[in-house]
């Protein structure tokens, strides 16, 4: 049987110890009673770490057996998804990629099994639309909550249910809960699809106040805002917990502000928080708060990942159809050859490439079943959708990370291989790299120490060489040619 408890490992993806904080008393019974609250930072449309990294944290698979496991010992619970669900920020307007629509359904479906009390929309998911929202709500099948939230195409034919709620009362045994939302980002931030609150903390107030005033005895509010902001709220709210999400979501200890406790929610599914409150006659109601990493040592719920399996194969078959088409270089400048063709003057470099992680990049994501994914295919092969380089239905010779990822396209360079100076990359900086090698992806990326691993034997820094020299080489073909 998993047991939760495990520690996260990684990018500075803290996992604090329990921590005990006092809350304010509420309405007392004459037994001790306990409610769990199960919240869910900021998903940001993920349904999986991407493998890249050597601790990769969360999984929509893994994350329902945690949370399955919090609520196996009947404790009154309820489950809060807080903050950009369905989708991750997107620059530009162009339209939404069919693909991310399949993923935000298979989301929305998945956490409808999961069973949530309240669901809490962010300005990624508003960017999309009132339909776009109210649809993936209808999947889902609970209540959104944003208080003062206006959408800007607003659809007439919504259901109650489907439109977005300022706040709801849930009735636990005895005990009343109220939980609601708001997003207090500038103005500017706002898609055009939506507006917020003109005064966000007045809003939460106000908010926290009528549910006071129907009997709720604890207040839970969701705040989406830059982590200074998010306390000021939290800090005048009134409410007893306070969940943030938004810039800087990280997960932390919980933070006590006179009677509100803080939390910052956690981003893309990393992690879990457990937080119990427990109430007992004539005391102040004490709030225990344990934030569980979905790592590795977390299992897979199989129902979960096999819908996952499913999806990716759709997305395969769709994106295998795309008309996509490589854009040619300018004239004079250099399109890409592939690997093959460099290793005929490279060859020790291009066997030893071959059987290194670079090398092996595109066929990881076979392994997947996630070669034509969209969100994975450009850190896996040479030139994604660049002139002269591939897309992810016109690969030829780009499967891979493969030479001119770093060294630049190399056409030029084989027409004229003594001008090796003025067209090819010999001095690869790090801003070439860390487009992938991001701290998403890649966590434990230092520079200096991953170049060291790649000169080796054939793949080393080169003296300069006479112009003899050039000539003497044989002419370019590719290897296997």
């Amino acid at each position: 049987m998993w047991l939760a408890g495990s520690s996260a490992c990684g990018r500075d993806r803290s996992a604090p110890e329990p921590a005990q904080v006092p809350a304010p008393a509420v309405a007392a019974r004459a037994d001790a009673a306990v409610l769990r609250l199960l919240v869910v930072g900021a998903l940001r449309g993920m349904l999986e770490p991407c493998g890249c990294g050597k601790h990769p944290l969360g999984g929509i698979d893994r994350l329902a057996t945690a949370i399955a496991a919090a609520r196996a010992d009947a404790t009154p619970t309820l489950l809060l998804f807080a903050g950009d669900l369905y989708f991750a920020p997107r620059a530009g307007t162009e339209p939404l990629p069919m693909q991310a629509q399949y993923q935000a359904q298979t989301l929305a479906s998945i956490v409808r099994t999961l069973h949530p009390d309240a669901l809490v929309p962010g300005l990624a998911d508003y960017a999309q639309g009132a339909n776009q929202l109210y649809s993936l709500a209808r999947i889902a099948g609970a209540p959104q909550l944003g208080a003062g939230i206006v959408l800007g195409d607003e659809v007439a034919a919504a259901s109650p249910s489907e439109r977005l709620q300022p706040a709801l009362l849930r009735a636990l045994g005895d005990l009343r809960v109220g939980i609601s939302a708001v997003v207090a980002e500038p103005a500017a931030h706002w898609p055009a699809a939506a507006r917020g609150p003109v005064d966000p903390a007045a809003e939460a107030s106000r908010q926290v106040q009528a549910l006071r005033d129907q009997g709720a005895q604890l207040v839970v509010l969701s705040v989406q805002a830059e982590p200074q902001l998010a306390a000021q709220i939290a800090a005048k709210s009134g409410a007893q917990l306070v969940i943030a999400s938004g810039p800087a979501g990280q997960s932390s200890r919980p933070t006590q502000l006179a009677a509100t406790t803080l939390l910052q929610a956690g981003e893309q599914g990393e992690g879990l928080w457990v937080v119990d409150l427990r109430l007992a006659a004539h005391q102040p109601a004490s709030i225990s708060a344990h934030y569980q990493p979905i790592d590795a040592s977390v299992p897979a719920d199989p129902a979960v990942r096999a819908q996952l399996t499913r999806l990716f194969a759709r997305i395969n078959a769709h994106n295998a159809q795309l008309q996509t088409q490589v854009q040619p270089p300018p004239k004079g400048v250099a399109a890409y050859v592939g690997s093959r063709t460099c290793a005929a003057c490279h060859t020790q470099a291009f066997f030893w490439w071959r059987s290194s992680a670079h090398g092996r990049a595109y066929e990881t994501l076979r392994k997947r079943g996630r070669e034509l994914d969209l969100d994975c295919v450009g850190c896996h092969v040479t030139g994604f959708e660049r002139p002269g380089g591939s897309t992810v239905t016109h690969l030829d010779e780009l499967e891979a990370v493969g030479c001119e990822s770093c060294h630049g396209p190399g056409s030029l360079h084989v027409d004229s291989p003594a001008s090796v100076r003025v067209n090819a990359r010999r001095s690869v900086a790090e801003q070439v790299c860390t487009p992938c090698h991001d701290a998403l992806h890649s966590e434990a990326f230092v520079y200096a120490t991953y170049r060291a691993r790649l000169l080796v034997p054939g793949h080393l820094p080169a003296p300069r060489e006479s112009s003899a020299q050039t000539a003497a080489r044989p002419s370019v073909a590719r290897v296997g040619d």
